[in-house]
C-alpha cells in the first residue's frame, strides 16, 4: 500500500493521500530544530523556545494549513504511512489501489538463492544474485 501511494504521488505530483504531517507526527532534528515535516524548513529550535511555543506558533499553524491545502507533496514514508493508516478512507483507497488481496508472484528460479549446504545448515558463503537495474 505504501509503495502504491508513493508511486501514485510521484507520478501525479500531488498529494494522493491527504498528508497529516504536523498533526500525526513532528520532526525534531538532533540540533533541536523542529518542523512538521523534513521537507519544510524548521519552525524553531528547542534551544531557544519550548516545543509548545514552536508547535502552536502562527508559523506552525500556517504551515499545517498549507500542507492540508495540498500545497506540497512528497513520498516520505515516515509521513505517508501514518497518513494512510490513520485515515480509514485513505487506508481503504490504498488497499484497493495496491490490490492487497492478490498473492505476489513467486521469484523466478534464476533469482532465488540457495542458502543451504549439503548438511542443510545455512551457508554464510553463499552470495545473493545481483538483480539487473530497472
Amino acid at each position: 500500500m505504501l509503495q502504491w501511494a508513493k508511486i501514485k504521488t510521484a507520478t501525479e505530483q500531488r498529494q494522493v493521500v491527504p498528508c497529516r504531517a504536523g498533526v500525526l507526527s513532528a520532526v525534531i532534528n538532533a540540533n533541536g530544530d523542529v518542523s512538521v515535516c523534513e521537507a519544510h524548513k524548521p519552525l524553531g529550535n528547542l534551544r531557544q523556545r519550548s516545543f509548545k511555543e514552536i508547535w502552536y506558533s502562527d508559523e506552525a499553524r500556517k504551515l499545517r494549513a498549507s500542507v492540508r491545502a495540498k500545497d506540497c507533496y512528497c513520498t516520505n514514508e515516515i509521513f505517508l504511512w501514518p497518513s494512510i493508516t490513520f485515515q480509514p478512507v485513505q487506508l481503504a483507497k490504498a488497499m484497493v489501489g495496491a490490490k492487497v488481496w492478490r498473492h505476489p508472484a513467486p521469484l523466478p528460479v534464476d533469482e532465488r538463492a540457495d542458502y543451504s549446504d549439503a548438511a542443510g545448515a545455512l551457508n554464510p558463503r553463499v552470495s545473493l544474485p545481483v538483480l539487473p537495474k530497472q
